[in-house]
């Protein structure tokens, strides 16, 4: 097993040879019965990580290891069951209980920031004890909205502060694989200098220049010839939903390179089905095409664009062409 947690086969070795399941369509793969699935009438989800959790009340175990870990700490996991859980109650603002295309849509870009919601305010309380010269930056952090929103100023604070204090090793609760929803939680104030890491991150922001209550949008963004186009959303490490990760540079910008890509909200109906997308990165790569930015520059507006199903929907579309190709193969 390597130190990513990749199964890696000596090819070599007879032991080493794919397995031959019954009920599997072709030699080396699993069969049905060896795959995680459930069927609910509540709700389901996977959030591009661990089986194991697909549902606040369910979990997966007992599955080969090729398929990835089991009872593992996911912070963004973690955060789509909460989500689901209090949409489900309409404790989260959005209306009355339950889904609809409108309430999904808004959901997924609340850009929710979860180690923030389980540790800023104690990130606060320590802050304001750690001298009068972190007062800027206690007020700064205790200012912020718990989003990574393109305009959320005290994200890029946060993120450096929580990097500095070893993200998930700063929680005073570990996780623990009984409560996933419950931990980890609290900041371990008595072990670790938070005050200490408060003010490197603050010398790190003043020594590139970037003001402490900078917004997100202005450091995290995607470049479309010379523009720039602010991205919301944040890594795993930070348990957001809408996941970003960057590589940040000298100038201390966070340079996207995965996270959201192709983001659908769909429903079925009697009539057929109903559902807006985006394209988090745009169609083309070729910065002369109309479709280099355009799908770029409408998720940074938190926009979506409708899905058209029908032949009908289809030919009503702005800027609809048909072009029939013909010719030699």
């Amino acid at each position: 097993m390597s130190a990513a947690g990749i199964g890696v086969l000596d090819g070599s070795r007879k032991s080493c040879g794919l397995p031959r399941d019954p009920e599997a369509a072709a030699r080396g793969i699993l069969g049905p019965r060896s795959l995680p699935q459930t069927v609910r009438r509540d709700y389901t989800f996977n959030s591009n990580d661990s089986f194991w959790l697909p549902n606040a009340d369910q979990r997966l175990t007992g599955f080969p290891r090729v398929l990835g870990e089991e009872k593992v700490n996911l912070l963004r996991t973690r955060l789509a069951a909460v989500m689901a859980e209090q949409r489900l109650a309409g404790t989260d603002g959005l209306g009355a209980p339950g889904f609809t295309l409108g309430n999904l849509r808004r959901l997924f870009f609340s850009n929710r920031n979860l180690a923030g919601e389980l540790v800023r305010d104690p990130l606060v309380a320590a802050c304001r004890g750690g001298g009068a010269d972190l007062a800027p930056a206690c007020d700064v952090l205790a200012a912020w909205d718990l989003r990574a929103d393109a305009g959320s100023r005290g994200a890029v604070l946060f993120r450096e502060v929580w990097r500095a204090l070893g993200g998930a090793a700063a929680f005073a609760t570990p996780f623990s694989k009984a409560d996933p929803l419950g931990t980890p939680s609290g900041l371990a104030t008595d072990r670790i200098d938070v005050p200490g890491a408060i003010r490197a991150a603050v010398a790190d922001l003043q020594a590139k220049g970037i003001a402490l209550d900078v917004a997100l949008g202005e450091l995290q963004y995607e470049l479309r010839g010379d523009e720039r186009l602010p991205m919301t959303g944040c890594p795993d490490s930070e348990g957001c939903f809408n996941i970003l990760t960057s590589r940040r540079d000298a100038q201390g910008v966070y340079q996207p390179y995965t996270g959201s890509s192709f983001v659908m909200a769909a429903e079925l109906t009697d009539k057929g089905p109903r559902g807006h997308a985006i394209l988090r990165y745009s169609q083309s790569e070729n910065p002369s095409s109309p479709h280099f930015a355009d799908q770029t520059r409408l998720y940074a507006q938190e926009r979506w664009l409708p899905l058209r199903f029908t032949e009908r929907a289809i030919r009503a579309a702005p800027g609809y062409a048909r072009k029939r190709v013909a010719g030699r193969r």
